[in-house]
């Protein structure tokens, strides 16, 4: 991968607000599933985004799924921050499905406040294509009618 501009360490809270914004703003789905696979394989995809990178996110050098529930723990740090830094909203209180509680355009304008908007772009980028995959696939599934 090419070095983009950008910081060589960044905070792990930074970086998850970014990291969200960045992916609105490239075109997540408004409202995801929160719980389940959607989540931690587009979170998966976020590693393997970091382990290109030349940029280290203090605190998640050690990141990896969990091979018992499969999970990354992490993914669940990410949202609930979310909600605490107001970028999320959970549709239910189960938390099981997300919805962004603001616009693409406003957040792309504040990520646009990052020194780092740039490379968070790229990581959110393989965010929101995990996620809109997996919509795309779930939207895909159809439930014959009973025979």
């Amino acid at each position: 991968m090419q070095a983009m501009p950008g910081p060589t360490e960044i905070s792990r809270h930074t970086f998850f607000q970014g990291l969200l914004l960045a992916a609105r703003a490239e075109g997540a789905p408004e409202e995801f599933d929160a719980e389940g696979r959607v989540i931690h394989d587009a979170f998966g995809a976020v590693v393997a985004f970091l382990q290109k990178s030349d940029v280290k996110v203090v605190g998640l050098s050690t990141v990896r799924r969990d091979p018992v529930f499969g999970v990354f723990h992490e993914a669940n740090e990410l949202l609930l921050q979310a909600e605490q830094d107001l970028i999320l909203g959970f549709v239910n209180p189960t938390l099981r499905k997300a919805k962004f509680k603001l616009a693409a355009l406003e957040a792309k304008a504040e990520l646009e406040e990052f020194d780092h908007a740039a490379w968070l772009r790229e990581a959110g980028r393989a965010f929101a294509d995990a996620l809109k995959a997996a919509a795309a696939d779930a939207g895909a599934i159809s439930v014959a009618p009973p025979a």
